[in-house]
Protein backbone atom coordinates (compact mmCIF):
# COMPACT_ATOMS: atom_id res chain seq x y z
CA UNK A 1 0.00 0.00 0.00
CA UNK A 2 0.77 4.02 -0.49
CA UNK A 3 2.22 6.19 2.54
CA UNK A 4 -1.36 7.67 1.30
CA UNK A 5 -3.41 4.58 1.58
CA UNK A 6 -1.70 3.56 5.06
CA UNK A 7 -2.41 7.21 6.19
CA UNK A 8 -5.73 7.05 5.15
CA UNK A 9 -6.42 3.49 7.06
CA UNK A 10 -4.59 5.21 9.89
CA UNK A 11 -7.11 8.08 9.88
CA UNK A 12 -10.24 5.59 9.66
CA UNK A 13 -9.27 3.74 12.46
CA UNK A 14 -8.77 6.77 14.15
CA UNK A 15 -12.31 7.86 13.40
CA UNK A 16 -14.00 4.87 14.19
CA UNK A 17 -12.04 4.58 17.70
CA UNK A 18 -13.35 7.71 18.48
CA UNK A 19 -17.14 7.01 17.47
CA UNK A 20 -17.27 3.25 18.71
CA UNK A 21 -15.21 3.06 21.75
CA UNK A 22 -16.66 4.37 24.53
CA UNK A 23 -16.36 1.48 27.28
CA UNK A 24 -13.50 -0.90 27.92
CA UNK A 25 -15.65 -3.52 26.17
CA UNK A 26 -16.19 -1.79 22.97
CA UNK A 27 -12.35 -1.34 23.10
CA UNK A 28 -11.54 -5.28 23.31
CA UNK A 29 -14.07 -5.48 20.63
CA UNK A 30 -12.38 -3.11 18.40
CA UNK A 31 -9.20 -4.77 18.78
CA UNK A 32 -10.50 -8.43 18.06
CA UNK A 33 -12.23 -6.58 15.11
CA UNK A 34 -8.72 -5.42 14.19
CA UNK A 35 -7.46 -9.02 14.54
CA UNK A 36 -9.73 -10.18 12.25
CA UNK A 37 -8.94 -7.42 9.58
CA UNK A 38 -5.32 -8.50 10.05
CA UNK A 39 -6.23 -12.17 9.43
CA UNK A 40 -7.86 -11.19 5.91
CA UNK A 41 -4.69 -9.49 4.70
CA UNK A 42 -2.78 -12.99 5.70
CA UNK A 43 -2.81 -16.31 5.10
CA UNK A 44 -0.41 -18.20 6.99
CA UNK A 45 -1.30 -17.05 10.28
CA UNK A 46 -2.82 -19.48 12.99
CA UNK A 47 -6.59 -18.80 13.78
CA UNK A 48 -8.27 -18.56 17.26
CA UNK A 49 -11.86 -18.02 17.99
CA UNK A 50 -11.64 -13.76 18.73
CA UNK A 51 -15.00 -14.06 20.00
CA UNK A 52 -14.27 -16.87 22.81
CA UNK A 53 -11.15 -14.66 23.61
CA UNK A 54 -13.23 -11.15 23.80
CA UNK A 55 -15.23 -12.81 26.37
CA UNK A 56 -12.72 -13.84 28.58
CA UNK A 57 -11.55 -10.25 28.76
CA UNK A 58 -14.99 -9.09 29.44
CA UNK A 59 -14.52 -11.62 32.23
CA UNK A 60 -11.29 -10.87 33.13
CA UNK A 61 -12.07 -6.75 33.23
CA UNK A 62 -15.36 -7.83 35.69
CA UNK A 63 -13.05 -9.36 38.13
CA UNK A 64 -11.38 -6.48 38.37
CA UNK A 65 -13.57 -4.40 38.79
CA UNK A 66 -15.13 -6.49 41.67
CA UNK A 67 -11.77 -7.64 43.32
CA UNK A 68 -8.73 -5.03 42.42
CA UNK A 69 -6.39 -6.98 44.45
CA UNK A 70 -7.38 -10.67 43.65
CA UNK A 71 -7.85 -10.40 40.08
CA UNK A 72 -5.36 -11.84 39.13
CA UNK A 73 -5.66 -15.57 40.98
CA UNK A 74 -8.55 -15.95 38.31
CA UNK A 75 -8.04 -18.55 35.68
CA UNK A 76 -9.13 -19.30 32.40
CA UNK A 77 -9.94 -21.76 29.89
CA UNK A 78 -7.54 -21.76 26.69
CA UNK A 79 -9.47 -20.93 23.49
CA UNK A 80 -6.60 -23.22 21.52
CA UNK A 81 -6.48 -25.89 23.75
CA UNK A 82 -9.90 -25.64 25.73
CA UNK A 83 -7.44 -26.70 28.86
CA UNK A 84 -8.49 -25.03 32.18
CA UNK A 85 -5.43 -22.71 33.39
CA UNK A 86 -3.80 -23.91 36.87
CA UNK A 87 -3.48 -21.39 39.53
CA UNK A 88 -0.39 -21.90 40.78
CA UNK A 89 -0.09 -19.35 43.51
CA UNK A 90 -1.89 -16.22 45.12
CA UNK A 91 -1.02 -13.20 43.59
CA UNK A 92 -1.66 -11.26 47.07
CA UNK A 93 1.51 -13.62 48.90
CA UNK A 94 3.98 -13.18 45.96
CA UNK A 95 3.32 -9.61 44.45
CA UNK A 96 4.82 -10.49 41.65
CA UNK A 97 3.49 -10.39 37.60
CA UNK A 98 6.88 -11.60 36.30
CA UNK A 99 7.41 -14.30 33.98
CA UNK A 100 9.10 -16.08 36.11
CA UNK A 101 6.99 -16.32 39.12
CA UNK A 102 3.98 -17.20 36.70
CA UNK A 103 6.16 -20.04 35.22
CA UNK A 104 7.90 -20.78 39.34
CA UNK A 105 5.80 -24.66 40.52
CA UNK A 106 3.43 -24.50 43.20
CA UNK A 107 5.45 -24.10 46.32
CA UNK A 108 4.23 -27.88 46.73
CA UNK A 109 5.19 -29.33 44.15
CA UNK A 110 8.84 -29.96 43.06
CA UNK A 111 8.55 -29.98 38.71
CA UNK A 112 11.90 -31.73 37.00
CA UNK A 113 13.57 -29.45 34.56
CA UNK A 114 12.14 -31.20 31.74
CA UNK A 115 8.68 -29.99 33.36
CA UNK A 116 9.99 -26.54 33.31
CA UNK A 117 11.11 -26.67 29.61
CA UNK A 118 7.83 -27.92 28.72
CA UNK A 119 6.01 -25.05 30.19
CA UNK A 120 7.84 -22.67 28.75
CA UNK A 121 7.71 -24.14 25.20
CA UNK A 122 3.74 -24.29 25.55
CA UNK A 123 3.51 -20.49 25.91
CA UNK A 124 5.84 -19.79 23.05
Amino acid sequence: ASEQERRADALRRIEKEDCEVVSPRDGIRYQGDYIKELWDMVSDCPRFDVDATNEIFFRWKDHKKEDIMGFRNRTFRSVLTGQDAVNTHVWLDTMDDSLEAFLAPPASATPTTEDQSNRVERLR
